[in-house]
């Protein structure tokens, strides 16, 4: 290495010495050599205060104080100066070392002075000084570079045992950075929690062995007060020559925090997988980076299968998924319902709010969506308001009823007084077919009231064969041609007890949709047997129970029901029918009638081979035949009793009179309450019995009744409505009617009521009253009970 010029200061108290060193110096060839002289150790330090110079030639003795004293002087007042070299007159050992201890770079006799070994030394010590420095500046450099990135280095010289650790490993682990710590492999052995050192020392073995030369390690590290810190330190390991272990090196980063925070994420990961609310976060790109527990029950997927993948990728979202991205880059925030169709095929229905998250500059980053699941809210809501429909459905059906059964009312009774008039085989017939018909109509309003405000109906003895006759002829003109109907009934089947028109209403329906799904044609089959279910037999069914039962099956060959469906099939207002073909009520109201005879429904579906309706409807012990019943006692005459008829409807009034007349009672009548209670004022002493309908205008029933009782406490009164069933369902308000007749009634039942008001009680011998009317029967499915 060669320098153009060198600024060298000698401090020499001889003027000779100085000549003598300036005329070696100008010998130099490679370095010119600038040399200032300072005669006095004052001077001299003048000189180093004040100047740079490349080099120092310090004499010795300089008077009274010695060359070594400014030597020490300069390294005690932290100079960056030069290297000095001490000029000594002759060869002492011990004052050699001095020199070097004090910091003298070199040492020259002056009995060996010349001009090659002092050019040779000042070089020399230059040369030192600049590497010295500039290997400490890299030393600098790099534990800058190790303090920024928090990067502990060590060294462990195996030869020697001494492990170097830097500055940044220090202060990492609470040390002074010039303060020594882990001098040797032992004392870092022992700074290593108890728990890691077995580990440890097996990387360390098989970095001896060579089987290993790189490791990754997270122990933890003792610090100066005691506590433990999670490191982690990258190890390598360096061979000799003859391949044996010289040195491991080691890089290290304190994780304690990132630890600390990891334990902290993953207790509020834990505390995120206890909500009820589904929680995700998802990208830019829309891909879920965080889902929590309940989020991935909501998709059905486990939270793996969710975390990396768009929403897309996980569910069947609606088209407004992608309107609420839109909505939340935009604004910030939304806040709607997604209706979501998982893999398995389910549907839910989540409620969810979206946060934009953004990163310290104010950019988007992420999305935050909380969700909560609201199927079965919904669910309920839609069957509050089909409760609502419903209810409107029965205030609606109440006035229809009325009406209704104003008009069959004299259809009814005039039916039957034309039978005692005409009396011929054709005529019985048609007026049979005539009354048979009204009283299905009545039936079937009372079917609407007890569909729309949940009146129950009569309870007979069904018989099944009589029943599913009765279905099998009508649809015979309802399904048409191209349908094929036949029925495969058991002999002797069991009775059922039951609502024979709500049963009826049952196979109609199921009927009705089995034509619906053969619309070119097909078979259809009736068929009904006995079926005693054993403990075996639930065992199989769970959803039935033993005992006997007849089993009612209604098949057809149609194109069945879809397998995506079938689970909703019985669902209120659900239907596959176009608008207007069906209001979805056909399979739910025959399930509920079923439900309600304690029995169960069931069906058996192969798509594009048909489909089979099972009903099982428990049987009655009583074996009660249609058939078998003795005939009815006519109806009773009257002996000109005077029955005060009170109706808004004209009709009902007159043909109501005509049969009382008939029967021997005399008959007067009034429009509405008003009128009533004038005639009652007028002629209360000659009137045996009043007959009035409960919904009149001006005056209804319940006041009319009210008014009568007030005039005359005992008075004989007959309510008639097509809204209630019994005279119990009036005690409540206390009218205190003596009997009631549910339109539209018969004369035959008018009659009897008549007949059992105006007679007296039992005597008090015990003698029995006169004859009751027939008991009640199970008519046709088509028919309406006599009373």
């Amino acid at each position: 290495m060669s320098f153009e010029t060198l600024k060298v200061l000698q401090i020499d108290s001889d003027a000779e010495e100085h000549a003598y060193v300036r005329a070696l110096l100008g010998k130099a060839r490679a370095v010119t050599y600038e040399l200032d002289w300072a005669p006095t150790l004052e001077e001299g330090w003048r000189l180093i205060t004040e100047r740079a110079y490349d080099a120092h030639l310090i004499d010795s003795r300089l008077g009274a104080a010695s060359g070594i004293d400014l030597i020490h002087r300069v390294r005690t007042q932290g100079l960056a100066v030069g290297p000095m070299i001490l000029i000594t007159d002759a060869g002492s050992e011990s004052l050699d070392i001095e020199a070097l201890q004090a910091g003298a770079a070199d040492f020259l006799e002056k009995d060996m002075l010349s001009a090659s070994a002092l050019d040779r030394a000042i070089r020399y010590a230059v040369q030192r000084r600049r590497i010295l420095t500039e290997l400490k500046e890299k030393e600098a450099r790099l534990n800058l570079a190790l303090s920024a990135a928090n990067l502990g280095f060590w060294d462990w010289n195996l030869a020697t045992g001494e492990v170097y650790v830097s500055p940044e490993f220090r202060r990492m682990l609470g040390h002074a950075t010039d303060e020594p710590a882990f001098a040797d492999r032992e004392t870092l052995r022992e700074g290593v929690h108890p728990d890691d050192r077995g580990f440890i020392d097996q990387i360390v073995n098989r970095l001896k062995d060579g089987s290993m030369t790189r490791a990754n390690i997270l122990h933890r590290l003792c610090d100066q007060h005691g506590e433990y810190r999670w490191i982690q330190t990258r190890v390598a390991a360096e061979h000799d020559d003859q391949q044996h272990l010289a040195r491991i090196l080691g890089i290290s980063v304190d994780m304690t925090e990132r630890k600390l925070a990891e334990e902290r994420l993953r207790e509020q990961a834990a505390v995120l997988d206890q909500a009820n609310d589904g929680i995700v976060v998802s990208d830019l790109d829309r891909r879920f980076t965080y889902c929590n527990a309940s989020a991935a029950r909501f998709l059905g997927l486990a939270r793996e299968d969710v975390v990396g993948k768009t929403g897309r990728e996980v569910a069947e979202f609606p088209a407004s998924y992608d309107e609420a991205w839109e909505h939340v880059i935009q604004l910030g925030d939304w806040h709607g319902e997604l209706a979501v169709k998982r893999r398995d095929g389910t549907a839910i229905t989540a409620e969810g709010r979206w946060t934009l998250l953004r990163d310290d500059a104010g950019r988007p980053k992420a999305v935050l969506a909380y969700y909560i699941d609201i199927t079965e809210k919904k669910r309920l809501e839609a069957q509050y308001l089909r409760a609502q429909r419903m209810e409107s459905i029965g205030l609606l059906s109440g006035g229809i009823a009325h009406d209704l059964n104003n008009v069959l009312a004299p259809i009814v009774m005039a039916a039957q007084l034309l039978k005692l008039h005409h009396t011929d085989s054709e005529s019985t017939k048609l007026l049979g077919t005539i009354e048979t018909s009204a009283q299905r109509g009545a039936e079937l309003v009372r079917q609407v009231l007890t569909f729309g405000r949940g009146i129950e109906g009569q309870h007979l003895l069904v018989q099944p064969k009589t029943l599913l006759r009765d279905v099998e002829r009508l649809l015979v003109d309802t399904v048409g041609k191209s349908i094929e109907v036949s029925s495969r009934l058991e002999p002797d089947l069991w009775p059922v007890p039951g609502d024979p028109t709500q049963l009826h209403q049952v196979f109609m329906n199921l009927c009705i949709n089995a034509r619906d799904a053969m619309p070119h044609g097909g078979q259809l089959v009736l068929s009904a047997r006995n079926i005693r279910i054993d403990e075996q037999y639930v065992a199989m069914s769970p959803e039935l129970r033993p005992g006997l039962f007849v089993l009612f099956e209604v098949k057809d060959t149609g194109a069945g029901i879809p397998p995506e469906i079938q689970h909703r099939i019985f669902e209120p207002f659900f239907t596959t029918k176009k608008p207007g073909k069906g209001t979805g009520l056909g399979l739910s109201t025959a399930r509920t009638i079923v439900k309600n005879h304690n029995g169960f429904i069931s069906f058996q579906c192969e798509p594009g081979r048909g489909t089979t309706f099972k009903i099982h409807l428990p049987a009655s012990s009583e074996a009660v035949e249609t058939r078998t019943a003795p005939a009815p006692a006519p109806p009773p005459r009257g002996n000109g009793e005077i029955v005060l008829v009170v109706d808004d409807e004209a009709s009902i009034l007159s043909i109501t009179s005509h049969a009382l007349e008939m029967f021997g009672y005399e008959a007067i009548t009034a429009s509405n309450g008003a009128e009533a209670l004038a005639l009652f004022a007028q002629k209360r002493r000659k009137i045996a019995v009043v007959l009035t309908d409960m919904a009149m205008p001006v005056l209804d029933g319940a006041a009319l009744i009210y008014a009568l009782r007030k005039i005359d406490p005992q008075v004989k009164i007959i309510a008639a409505s097509g809204l209630k069933a019994t005279v119990q369902s009036m005690e409540p308000f206390g009218l205190g009617a003596a009997s009631f007749l549910a339109k539209p009634f018969t004369a035959e039942t008018m009659l009897w009521a008549i007949h059992e008001v105006l007679s007296p009680p039992p005597a008090a011998d015990g003698s029995p009253p006169d004859p009751a009317p027939p008991a009640a029967v199970a008519p046709s499915a088509g028919a309406a009970p006599a009373s």
